[in-house]
């Protein structure tokens, strides 16, 4: 009966991991909401709005098109490239982790779909480059 009931357990804890593994989609919806947190407030409105529309606009991109996912079913890996930096996160039971960063730190757990207050640098880095594009547009 012991056998039974530990490989019960087993499966439900799976079934359990495998419906909240969260998606790429998941990841960059909740990086693009990291990134929103970092980007600086404008005093001039104008410039305000051409940087949340950048935001909305670009950062998505970004972020999908340079980071890869690992779906191991259970959890996935997100690894994402911007320049010279690379990132890695684990995400598991809805909620994403940095394990692994260029400079070697990690950052806390963060519900997918939720802001920490403090982003990872890249994250930091892509709000520099489209605030750098949005600037330079505005003053075409």
């Amino acid at each position: 009966m012991g056998k039974i009931s530990s490989l019960l357990l087993l499966i439900l804890i799976s079934a359990v991991l495998i419906s909240t593994n969260p998606t790429k989609e998941q990841y960059v919806e909740w990086a693009v909401g990291e990134l929103s947190q970092t980007a600086p407030e404008k005093r001039n409105s104008l410039e305000s709005l051409i940087m949340g529309w950048g935001f909305k606009t670009f950062a998505p991109g970004v972020i999908r098109e340079n980071t890869i996912e690992r779906n191991y079913y259970l959890f996935s890996l997100y690894t994402t490239r911007v320049g010279e930096q690379r990132f890695t996160a684990i995400g598991l039971l809805n909620h994403f982790m940095f394990i692994e960063s260029a400079n070697g730190s990690a950052a806390s757990w963060t519900r997918a779909g939720t802001a920490n207050d403090y982003p990872p640098p890249y994250l930091q880095f892509i709000c520099d480059q489209v605030e750098r594009w949005c600037s330079a547009r505005s003053y075409q």
